[in-house]
């Protein structure tokens, strides 16, 4: 009995994780001979079982050179299997992901043996496809790679739904920017009279000194247009820092930025409806503070955010208060404080969904706080809402600081972040 329970055990073969005909072995079934009309038949077995995958299955040398392919490679590459074989997977890739796919590939060790890559495939017609390959390298004895064997199916359907997301996303996050826009025109306007007004007064005391003067006083008109230039130049900062809130692709490049700074420069934008709405504002900036890496113009967007959340909860609100703070602690902290309704408990987790307000009028399109996480996400900082202990509410920014110890820049994510929307 034990004997026969023996060679019954012998007979039991494991499946290999590679596919191979060498290799294939049945589980509990007649091992067939090693014939040359069996090894056919095996063969033809193999074959079908592979063909009728939908995945793509491909098999390459170190060198990359294809020794295998299935039916559905061939037929979303649209070639023949001998125009397949013999070729370098290579030749399949966009000619910008080569380099990164093949050093993500070659560089695979028995210790990490397997890579996910997703790479784009544009075919004669013009249409891009993306695709998704699992990419297993297999070793011989010694630890040398002998093949590489891939699985990869197409996600273009899924990409095309997650390019949707990013475009609808940028267009709400434009709207919000123009929303915006609206609330802060008067500032604006504001910023810009200022100028205008020194440019009036100095082009008219220029064309009375030419008028009236005599001998006309060139060293102080020349003064005058120095000055008028200088002025010229401080509206164009206006415009083009109003451009650059308002565009809808913000890739500007990232550099440390002084947060003080950027506090004070959201403050003036919103500084003609902090008076209108008659709020008390003050300011604790600590001088010296470490410097934030990123682009400028998304730190101005967060704080504006901030602002116009506080403005708008105290609006009509008697005594109403905000008090802005920065101060350093391994890292940068900013913090807006304001004495109004403060955060209901069944709101503190929702509020910095996109499209979430407790404002019924219709003015409020519930954007402003889920764009200050997507920006916070971007430097790797992050925002805690509380209630203050004598009522309001209490915004904190963390913000890393923007050199490591090697004095290269800080952490910042180039990658459009989301709001919120689900890419699933």
């Amino acid at each position: 009995m034990r004997k026969q329970r023996k060679r019954l055990t012998q007979g039991r073969r494991r499946p290999t994780r590679t596919f191979g005909l060498s290799r294939l072995r049945g589980r509990g079934t007649e091992q067939p001979s090693s014939s040359p009309a069996a090894h056919k038949l095996l063969e033809r077995r193999y074959r079908a079982i592979i063909d009728d995958q939908v995945d793509l299955i491909r098999r390459f040398r170190p060198d990359g050179t294809l020794t295998f392919v299935n039916a559905a490679f061939c037929s979303f590459y649209q070639l023949r299997e001998e125009e397949a074989l013999g070729r370098n997977f290579a030749e399949l890739l966009s000619h910008d992901e080569v380099e990164q796919i093949s050093e993500a590939i070659f560089s695979l060790t028995p210790d990490n043996p397997t890579v996910t890559t997703a790479p784009r495939y544009v075919r004669h017609d013009g249409h891009t496809y993306w695709l998704e390959y699992v990419t297993h390298a297999i070793f011989n004895a010694q630890g040398d790679v002998i093949e590489y064997q891939s699985i990869g199916r197409d996600i273009t359907a899924q990409k095309k739904a997650e390019l949707e997301v990013e475009e609808t996303r940028a267009a709400v996050n434009r709207a919000q920017r123009m929303a915006t826009l609206a609330v802060i025109g008067g500032g604006i306007a504001h910023e810009i009279s200022q100028p205008l007004s020194s440019i009036r007064i100095l082009a008219g005391s220029g064309l009375y000194m030419l008028d009236k003067m005599n001998p006309v006083p060139l060293e102080r008109i020349q003064k005058n247009l120095q000055d008028i230039s200088s002025q010229v130049d401080r509206i164009d900062q206006i415009i083009t820092h109003l451009r650059e809130f308002l565009r809808t692709n913000q890739t500007s490049p990232a550099h440390p930025c002084d947060l003080n700074d950027c506090v004070e420069s959201s403050l003036r934008m919103v500084q003609e409806r902090i008076q209108a709405e008659e709020i008390h504002m003050t300011k604790e900036l600590e001088a010296g503070l470490p410097a934030v890496y990123g682009v400028r113009i998304r730190f101005e967007e967060l704080i504006l955010n901030l602002l116009l959340n506080a403005v708008q909860e105290l609006k009509g609100r008697k005594g109403a208060k905000i008090r802005l703070r920065t101060w350093a602690d391994r890292g940068a902290h900013f913090e807006i404080r304001d004495n109004g309704p403060g955060l209901a408990p069944e709101i503190q987790n929702s509020i910095f969904e996109p499209f979430f307000t407790t404002h019924e009028d219709g003015n409020a399109m519930g954007l402003g706080l889920s764009i200050v996480k997507a920006v916070l996400s971007t430097c790797h900082g992050h925002i805690e809402a509380r209630n203050a202990s004598g009522g309001g509410a209490v915004f904190h920014v963390v913000f890393p600081e923007s050199l490591d110890k090697s004095g290269k820049g800080g952490m910042w994510d180039p990658v459009p972040q989301n709001l919120g929307f689900s890419k699933k």
